[in-house]
């Protein structure tokens, strides 16, 4: 339970309906920097805009920063297409090779998303990891100063983001 991440964004959660009906235009959901592509044209969020989220996170991961974080706001949303198109390497650096197909899936999809296809290609990446790269720490646990702040979170004597 130690190294695992959880990652959760409420601002992004709305209530599903197994039949729901289209409401429209939707308002502007999370954080800019994951903000799925449809979701600037404000159109009804869809469960494979949530793998379009949850992609971008991913590349942080891999790589620290997304492409267009030092971009203006008015800039994000061109970028990130351009990003998906003829500057698709960007948004693929660092990571596993599977991700390429797991970002094909992510744009080929209208609505429905292939949760299997996703997750095997996960397991397929993790295969593919050394015994060494497993084992390896992530990085905040090295770094003192975030060491030092999570044990003082876990004692309760400080509260996160102050």
């Amino acid at each position: 339970m130690d190294d695992q991440v959880f990652i959760i964004d409420f601002g992004l959660a709305r209530q599903r309906r197994e039949k729901s009906r289209p409401t429209g235009a939707c308002p502007i959901l999370g954080t800019d920097a994951y903000r799925p592509i449809s979701n600037y044209g404000r159109v009804e969020y869809q469960p494979k805009d949530d793998i379009e989220s949850w992609f971008y996170m991913c590349h942080e991961f891999f790589n620290g920063a997304l492409p267009w974080d030092k971009l203006p706001h008015s800039s994000t949303l061109d970028f990130k297409i351009h990003c998906r198109k003829l500057g698709r390497d960007l948004l693929l650096s660092n990571m596993p090779d599977t991700f390429d197909e797991i970002l094909k899936s992510i744009d080929s999809s209208k609505t429905k998303v292939d949760y299997f296809q996703i997750s095997a290609l996960l397991k397929a990446a993790l295969a593919n990891l050394s015994q060494e790269q497993l084992a390896e720490p992530f990085s905040w646990k090295k770094d003192p100063t975030i060491v030092h702040r999570a044990a003082k979170i876990e004692q309760g004597r400080v509260i996160p983001g102050i």
